[in-house]
């Protein structure tokens, strides 16, 4: 071993400073000089709304209380879109609907074409050509949250449940889920449907490299691709199979009969739109739980609005049954305010997010409370009076087989 005096010290000690010195004026004091001089940039750093608070554009003292335009929402074909259908007046722009009438709120309503043109309007917003909002499942939600980072989208009103509304179809030689294994499955990923089928798949202990999953274009596409013979199995909505079952003889191997807490359709909404016009969440949310009251009470109007816009979903009466609408009292169990729910909503987001990401796909991160905003539901609660829109009515309503039974 090596041993140096006080002299071999001290020219190490100068040596090292020496390296130390040269180190900083090679790579910081000239690249300090070369920046000043212009000879040197840095790099562009990417700029988004994202990184600014939603309600910062927010008129001041809240002058305005809601859009000085219709409200943009959107849905796909669902029993969920009952009430929103009912609330807006249908399809369009009806200046008369009962939400005008009764909160002086216009919703402008649209039915996109599929998955991907309503996350594209989403991403958009209202006020550039899109979406303020859009009727989603929680587990949907958990995707899109990543996906769509600018929109900071967030639930505000449970719509409804789906108890038989989306359903795995099998060919006839397929008699229980296990018999899936090797077999093709069409679904469409962007669809609730795909995640019974997840669900599905681990009550009987399969993975999801057990089967072949054939990617589908719609809830509508994979029910084709089953009844054209080209999958062994579907993942869909039951109105599209129904047809497909019956053709090929074939059976409903599962439905969120079995799992009715699984799939809860919400009304998400952009948090710009919630922060600039906080009333207009508000007032949307109180109208929504008024056609939910009365879609509960008497399906007829619900039925009849859903046959003529959307006639896919077949007999508009059971569509209503899968997926009845949400009462208020629902609501407050769901998002765990008052009551009891055998699943919330904060469980149920985190377990779809935990999903997808195990899955490898986009997944929020964050806590599900921060997906979340109870304002427009608390103040419907407050505003509610005794016997009116607390899920009083017992549902037996003069409508179709004696009117919809609540659920349990």
């Amino acid at each position: 071993m090596v041993k140096f005096g006080a002299g071999g010290k001290l020219m190490a000690v100068l040596l090292g400073l020496a390296i130390l010195g040269y180190a900083s004026d090679r790579y910081l004091g000239r690249r300090r000089v070369l920046h000043r001089l212009g000879l040197v940039k840095d790099p562009p750093v990417a700029l988004s709304t994202a990184d600014f608070p939603p309600g910062a554009a927010a008129p001041v003292g809240d002058l305005v209380a809601v859009p000085p335009r219709p409200l943009r929402l959107a849905t796909l074909p669902r029993g969920a879109s009952a009430a929103l259908l009912m609330t807006a007046g249908g399809p369009g722009l009806h200046r008369d609907s009962p939400s005008a009438r009764a909160f002086g709120l216009e919703i402008e309503l649209s039915l996109p074409a599929d998955e991907a043109a309503l996350a594209e309007a989403l991403a958009k917003g209202g006020d550039r050509g899109g979406i303020d909002g859009a009727v989603l499942s929680v587990d949907r939600l958990a995707q899109l949250r990543k996906m769509l980072p600018e929109a900071r989208l967030r639930s505000v009103l449970l719509l409804s449940r789906s108890r038989g509304h989306d359903a795995l179809a099998s060919a006839p030689s397929i008699e229980q889920i296990g018999a899936l294994k090797g077999k093709k499955v069409a679904v469409c990923t962007g669809t609730p449907a795909r995640y019974l089928l997840y669900w599905a798949l681990s009550q009987a202990n399969l993975t999801t490299a057990d089967v072949e999953l054939v990617q589908a274009t719609s809830s509508a596409d994979a029910a084709r691709l089953f009844q054209e013979g080209r999958v062994e199995a579907a993942a869909a909505l039951q109105s599209d199979l129904a047809g497909p079952v019956k053709e090929r003889a074939g059976r409903l191997l599962s439905s969120t009969a079995d799992a009715p807490h699984l799939i809860a359709d919400l009304l998400v909404l952009r948090s710009d739109l919630i922060a600039r016009y906080p009333d207009a969440a508000r007032r949307a949310v109180r109208s929504l739980l008024e056609s939910a009251e009365s879609l509960r009470a008497e399906p007829t109007e619900g039925a009849r609005l859903l046959a003529q816009f959307v006639p896919s979903l077949g007999d508009p009466f059971e569509a209503l049954k899968t997926a009845p609408p949400a009462l208020l009292t629902e609501n407050l169990a769901f998002f765990g305010l008052r009551g009891d729910a055998p699943v919330r909503y904060d469980e149920l987001f985190a377990s779809a997010a935990s999903l997808w990401k195990k899955l490898g796909e986009p997944s929020e991160a964050g806590q599900p409370a921060d997906t979340r905003d109870l304002g427009p539901l608390l103040a419907a609660s407050a505003a509610a009076p005794t016997g009116t829109l607390l899920g009083t009515a017992s549902g037996a309503g003069p409508g179709r087989a004696g009117g919809m039974k609540a659920p349990e």
